[in-house]
């Protein structure tokens, strides 16, 4: 793509075009001005895959004086995206406001990859400031350690529990208890947890129940309306058939089509049939295993559900067969009227699929049709009606809610029972007297003290260089402890080497089981016939496995024993197989990482809410953006309220009494200065120290500058250097944050001074302090009194308040921010490039653009994060426009459902899926030919309301 833009960009022609574009839209301060400019508008509606409808212009005018804020707006009434992406790119009239500017992103997307960079150092410090706590001299008493936060959230943290929750009153109890003490305590607090848990299940099961059936009925209702509906189509496309002139071989093969959709239809009905049948025999079950239940009363329902079930799931198992003998029958029969068929050999087959079909039509016990469908609608409804006494909470969003309450009560008693096991090990481990104060011996013995920094490490969300260490030092003491390779994989620490052994070799594709890695060790990798050979060879896991036996020394038998005198591993290969775990122990973090990356710029991209969205869960891109900048942070969202979160979006940080600031901890500045939130709590500017717009200018002028004079054989280095400069000037200017920052930077200001036309040679930085501390709206200011202008021009241009802090900018520009000057050029580059591809379709162009991009497409938010890949996804396996509205992850899994990615990667299958996409594309599109002429020019006449009208039909 880069090669193909570079030489658009390189043609004469889109050069002059461009050139005139970027130096006359700055000076367009209206929409009568951009459209009275033909070269600028025209340029403009190109790059915004508009150019058929440069020619109407009443309708363009009405698109770019929409305002897009109100969801009725005319642009924002239109279906194709096109015009509102078209009116967002010409509304600026002063710096955007925006979540999140493309420098915080920038800075946001690099903070989460320092993550465990940051993780290893928290874990350091916690860890050596633990131990040296350890010390009479330093904790007297056990009040003393819960008072000392640090030591507390370690210890609970070492022990899998929740700091931010934890009683301390209860820690204290632990603490100072005896393993005797405890048994009666944590018996009833068991129980106590558990009570909560069948009360919480009691209430939600009858909720779960009539939901179900509700999504039951719901299901039979939708095959019923597509049974329906198919059968409309056939009639109608039999009575099409019928008439004079009818292409009856093209009607016979979408006769086939819809009678294969009817049968698959009623197979969806029947499987949806057993589905209730199982759930209903599957809650009277259940209600058998209760204390007091009448088991004889109960099985006399089961029994007549499971002799329905059993008829039923027959049915499913013969409907199977029988579809596949029907659909093959269908395309015979449409072959039938197929000019030059072969109509004896066709109805040869025709006659043997009947056979067929007759056979296993004979062994259906139910003939599903709409009136079957109405009754099983009607029976569920009355099941669905029975739940009415119980008052249960309204279907839909009050149950939904109800459920998600009773769930949360759930898994918080299950977490506590969970949790008794830490109780136990804290009174085990922890020496304080039982009246708090520290034995001589201290409160803490060195074994207990080193599992606990151990566990500490463990514990975090991902394992940092310090866990890889310790397990490395793990594995070098205890593998030549082993006699056979069984015990090593099945013994005490069998999940441990297990674990380590997998990372070490690359045994990670698919399912990993340990019979897997021992029947690797105990096979001979030099024998054809050994199980690693038969079973693995050129599958997956293959070298890693081969590269694993070698490293052990176990014989090849069985259990894997040990030759005479043998030990398990050489130190060599220890050496070598720590090397290896070494390399590879952040290689799933890492990939998640860049996962999660891609997630977040999908989310980004897709989220258009504020600070309610962020932060009270009820959007998923909101929620997901929140939890990621939270990570970034280093924050922990189960240990930070949204409340307080949202005390610190809304703070002022140029403010030391604002709340951020009065936290001192930097974790809640670095969130805060992720986001644009002003103190009311909207979306706002960035706060940079200078606009995008006067960053790009200068940046311009600094070119200008360094290059008007330079010798011809010098042109292209000069250049080269001054790009480089401007570059840097542009991701480095993003990141000050007071003018101090600025002004230390004698890069930045060179950079500024000469694009302005100032020598910088003879300028201090305590000139161009007062400079920026001038008051530029008095006139006896001190850059006001300098004699060369130029300075207050440039200090203009910059975003620092009294004290010298980045504030919000107030720069006014004209029609089109920088920002979106640049995306408009692209948009042409990559317009011209598609315009040359496939100039007499918009499928083609889409078909070419997805076979191009095939190859990078390594996810299925790969293809989710690109509107042009998405549009093609969707188009080749006739998905709905709803499918875009679902939580990212169901639409990835939906992705990763219909389409194989490794299969883009296969020219053959690639080819397949877009003569599939073409296919698809032509036939619904087929319907709106007049359509494009019109739009082409043809009829270059109509009105805006009519081209609005027809901009409805959704034509990309």
């Amino acid at each position: 793509m880069r090669a193909s833009m570079n030489r658009i960009s390189s043609d004469p022609q889109v050069q002059r075009d461009t050139a005139y574009y970027k130096e006359n839209i700055v000076k367009v301060t209206s929409v009568d001005e951009f459209m009275d400019d033909y070269r600028l508008y025209s340029y403009a509606m190109k790059a915004y895959g508009l150019e058929d409808m440069t020619y109407a212009k009443a309708f363009m005018k009405q698109v770019l004086e929409s305002d897009l804020t109100d969801s009725s707006s005319f642009a924002n009434r239109l279906s194709d995206s096109r015009y509102r992406d078209f009116a967002i790119a010409y509304q600026a009239s002063a710096q955007s406001k925006t979540l999140m500017s493309s420098a915080q992103t920038d800075a946001m997307i690099e903070d989460y990859g320092d993550y465990s960079d940051r993780l290893e150092e928290t874990i350091g410090s916690e860890t050596r400031y633990y131990k040296v706590m350890n010390d009479s001299q330093y904790v007297q008493n056990v009040d003393q350690f819960i008072a000392n936060s640090r030591l507390r959230d370690y210890t609970l943290e070492a022990y899998g529990l929740n700091p931010s929750t934890f009683d301390n009153t209860f820690l204290r109890e632990l603490l100072v208890s005896s393993p005797a003490d405890t048994d009666t305590q944590l018996q009833n607090y068991i129980t106590t947890a558990q009570d909560k848990i069948d009360a919480a299940q009691a209430k939600l099961s009858p909720v779960v129940e009539r939901d179900t059936f509700i999504s039951i009925r719901d299901a039979y209702i939708s095959q019923r309306d597509t049974y329906s509906s198919l059968q409309t189509t056939l009639s109608d496309l039999q009575t099409a058939r019928n008439e004079t002139g009818a292409d009856v071989h093209q009607i016979d093969l979408d006769i086939a089509e819809a009678k294969k959709s009817l049968d698959s239809t009623v197979y969806n009905f029947v499987s949806n049939k057993t589905t209730e049948l199982k759930y209903q025999i599957d809650l009277l079950t259940a209600q058998q295993q209760e204390p007091g239940a009448d088991t004889a009363a109960l099985q006399a329902q089961i029994d007549p559900l499971q002799a329905e079930f059993d008829k039923w799931d027959a049915d499913k198992t013969t409907l199977t067969s029988l579809n596949d003998l029907k659909s093959q029958l269908y395309d015979w029969q449409a072959a039938l009227t197929e000019p030059g068929a072969d109509t004896t050999y066709i109805n040869q087959q025709i006659d043997d699929l009947n056979t067929q079909i007759s056979a296993d039509s004979d062994a259906l016990n139910y003939t599903p049709d709409l009136t079957t469908i109405n009754t099983a609608i009607s029976d569920t409804q009355a099941i669905i009606d029975s739940y009415d006494s119980l008052n249960l909470p309204a279907p839909g969003a009050e149950s939904t809610a109800f459920k998600a309450e009773q769930n949360a009560i759930i898994q918080t008693q299950q977490a506590a029972i969970t949790s008794v096991n830490a109780f136990v090990a804290i009174v085990e481990d922890f020496e304080f007297n039982s009246d708090g104060t520290v034995p001589a011996g201290g409160y803490l013995s060195d074994a207990n003290l080193n599992d606990i920094t151990e566990a500490y490490a463990y514990k975090q969300d991902r394992l940092t260089k310090t866990g890889a260490t310790l397990n490395t030092e793990f594995f070098a003491e205890t593998v030549n402890n082993y006699t056979t390779a069984r015990e090593m994989l099945y013994g005490a620490d069998g999940d441990r080497i297990f674990d380590y052994l997998k990372t070490a070799f690359g045994i990670t594709d698919g399912v990993v089981v340990k019979s897997m890695l021992l029947n690797a060790i105990t096979s001979d990798p030099d024998d054809e016939n050994s199980y690693l050979n038969t079973e693995y060879k050129g599958k997956a896991n293959y070298d890693g496995l081969v590269a694993l036996s070698r490293a052990f020394n176990f014989n090849h038998d069985e259990d894997g024993t040990l030759p005479s005198g043998a030990v398990a591993m050489s130190n060599e290969n220890i050496r070598i197989t720590n090397s290896r775990y070494f390399s590879a122990y952040d290689d799933k973090y890492e990939a998640q990482d860049a996962l999660d990356v891609k997630k977040f710029n999908i989310a980004l991209n897709a989220y258009d809410g504020g600070l309610k969205g962020l932060l009270d869960g009820s959007d998923a891109n909101g929620k997901f953006i929140y939890e990621f900048a939270l990570k970034a942070a280093g924050l922990d969202a189960d240990e930070v309220s949204r409340y307080k979160m949202q005390r610190v979006l809304t703070s002022d940080l140029n403010d030391p009494r604002s709340y951020a600031n009065r936290l001192g901890d930097d974790r809640y500045i670095q969130f805060a200065k992720f986001f644009n939130i002003d103190e009311d709590g909207n979306v706002t500017s960035p706060m940079q120290a200078q606009s995008q717009s006067s960053i790009i200018s200068l940046s311009k002028k600094y070119i200008i500058a360094q290059t008007a004079f330079a010798e011809a054989e010098q042109a292209d280095a000069v250049r080269a250097k001054a790009d480089t400069e401007a570059e840097y000037y542009q991701d480095e200017i993003l990141k000050v944050e007071t003018m101090d920052d600025f002004l230390k930077n004698d890069r930045l200001v060179n950079f500024a001074l000469i694009a302005s036309g100032i020598d910088p040679e003879n300028v201090t930085s305590d000139f161009m302090k007062k400079i920026f501390q001038s008051d530029l709206s008095d006139p006896d200011s001190f850059a006001n009194q300098q004699s060369d202008y130029r300075f207050a021009e440039l200090a203009a241009t910059f975003n620092f308040d009294e004290n010298g802090h980045v504030t919000r900018s107030q720069d006014v520009g004209g029609v089109q921010t920088s920002g979106d000057l640049l995306k408009t050029v692209n948009l042409y580059y990559r317009q011209s490039i598609e315009e040359e591809a496939g100039e007499d379709s918009a499928g083609v162009r889409l078909a070419l653009y997805f076979e191009r991009e095939a190859p990078s497409i390594k996810s299925a938010y790969d293809i989710l994060g690109d509107t042009a890949l998405l549009e093609v996804f969707k188009t080749t396996f006739s998905l709905p426009d709803s499918f875009s509205s679902q939580d990212i992850e169901k639409q990835a899994e939906l992705v990763e459902k219909y389409l194989n990615l490794e299969d883009l990667r296969d020219e053959d299958k690639l080819s397949s899926l877009i003569q599939k996409f073409t296919a698809l594309y032509d036939l619904e599109n087929s319907s709106t030919d007049s359509v494009v002429s019109i739009l082409s020019g043809s009829s270059s006449g109509l009105s805006a309301d009519t081209l609005y009208s027809l901009s409805q039909l959704k034509l990309r």
